[in-house]
């Protein structure tokens, strides 16, 4: 069974869909991470219900993530 942060390394350099506590929602490309899962993210698509705001460079905090998947 694939281990948490198994899975972060498979995302590295990958388009993601990222999903954090209070309902936005983050498309980007996973530059990093750390031992708390936060996240380092670039070419950034910032989602608000039917707006979208698009930023070079963002960074998330581990937990305030809910959900984290491979666009």
């Amino acid at each position: 069974m694939a281990k948490p942060f198994d899975l972060l390394n498979e995302m590295v350099g990958k388009n993601v869909v990222v999903g954090i506590k209070g309902g936005k929602e983050f498309r980007g490309k996973v530059l990093a991470f750390d031992i708390h899962m936060n996240l380092s993210l670039t070419d950034v698509k910032i989602v608000v219900g039917e707006e979208t705001k698009e930023v070079p460079k963002l960074f998330l905090r581990g937990d305030s993530i809910v959900y984290m998947y491979l666009e």
